[in-house]
Order: C-alpha cells, then sequence, then structure tokens
C-alpha cells in the first residue's frame, strides 16, 4: 500500500531575517474638546463674543507608544488693580496602557504666554524646576515617577512661581519636557486664570 506524502506545515513561522517593528516617534496632539471636570482645562473652543474668534484649546497631549501625558494646569486668581496671580507648578494626567510599570522622567520646563486670547506658545522665560510627585503628594525634589501597568494617573510638577495678571484676555501655560523610555516629548498645561472685581464699601 502506497504511503501518503508527508507534508510539513509552519503557521506563524517568521524568517530571523525579518526586520523588527519600528518604535514609533512621540507626538504631540491639541488638547481633546470634550469637557472635563477640571475647570483649568475647559478652554476647548470657547467662543469670545468681544473679538468674534473662537478661543482654541491651548493645553496639548504628548503621546508616546503606550502612554499619553496630558496637561491639565492650575486655576488661579487675582484681584482687579492687586497683584498678579503667583503660579508655581502644573498637572498632567498620565495613562499607562503598557502592560509594565513606565518610569516618567522630568527634564525641563518653559513659562508661556499668549495674548488677544491667541494660545500660550510664546516663551518667556526657562523655569527652574521644584521637582515632580504622583498626586496626592508633595513635590520634594524628585525628578522621576512610575506610573502601574495599565493605570491612570496624576503628576505634579512644581517650579518657581511666575506672574499671571489676567488684563483682558492674556493666557499662560507651564510647558514640561518628560522623558518616557529615553525619549522626550513637551507636554503644555495651560492655567486658568481669573480677574475678579474688588470689592465696594
Amino acid at each position: 500500500m502506497r504511503g501518503w506524502p508527508m507534508l510539513l506545515l509552519c503557521i506563524g513561522c517568521a524568517s530571523t531575517d525579518a526586520p523588527s517593528r519600528p518604535v514609533p516617534s512621540p507626538r504631540v496632539e491639541p488638547e481633546a474638546s470634550a469637557p472635563r471636570a477640571n475647570a483649568a482645562s475647559e478652554h476647548h473652543e470657547v467662543h469670545d463674543e468681544r473679538d468674534d474668534r473662537t478661543r482654541v484649546a491651548g493645553s496639548t497631549v504628548g503621546v508616546v507608544e503606550g502612554v499619553r501625558i496630558q496637561g491639565r494646569g492650575e486655576l488661579a486668581i487675582h484681584t482687579h488693580g492687586g497683584d498678579a496671580a503667583q503660579i508655581a507648578g502644573a498637572s498632567f494626567e498620565v495613562v499607562n496602557e503598557r502592560e509594565v510599570p513606565v518610569t516618567i522622567e522630568l527634564v525641563g520646563a518653559r513659562w508661556l504666554t499668549g495674548v488677544s486670547c491667541e494660545p500660550p506658545r510664546e516663551e518667556r522665560a526657562p523655569l527652574k524646576l521644584a521637582g515632580m510627585a504622583l498626586r496626592p503628594g508633595l513635590v520634594e525634589g524628585a525628578t522621576t515617577v512610575e506610573i502601574p501597568a495599565r493605570s491612570t494617573g496624576t503628576i505634579g510638577v512644581g517650579h518657581e512661581a511666575r506672574e499671571a495678571y489676567q488684563g483682558w484676555c492674556e493666557r499662560f501655560a507651564t510647558a514640561v519636557t518628560f522623558a518616557v523610555g529615553g525619549q522626550r516629548i513637551e507636554v503644555i498645561a495651560e492655567h486658568e486664570v481669573q480677574r475678579e472685581e474688588p470689592l465696594r464699601e
């Protein structure tokens, strides 16, 4: 009786000469337009009737493979005619979609401003950093934090205080450069600066 010819199948085999998958480059995206609970991040396309323009969000989202860092900013209030508000830090929400913990390193920061309702993109000065920490927590000179696998955390970044005075439609932001697995990316956190009228006696 004649035997059947032998067939060898290799399902899912790959050549050892196949090139490795390239690592995507970090990228920066505009802030999502959907409203969020944090008042300082509600700068999504607000219509300003004073100059008939749409106010575009000033915060950004940094994306490194499997990790998203979104600027949140802070809320600051000052009195009309009084001292300017003092801003000494910013918040950043980090979403780690990787199956392993990821270390976020603090590299540097810049103070940005904008006038006439334009997004804050003009650099005023580099910022001296005070440190970073996962919130809730204090910023005490640390330069790295670890975000557990498949989790979301908020990073507080402290820096030297900067004055922010809302004259009409000025805008202010902290731009922070982070390193994720050796890849650097800058993320902007716009601050909500409100001016209140003084109480009349």
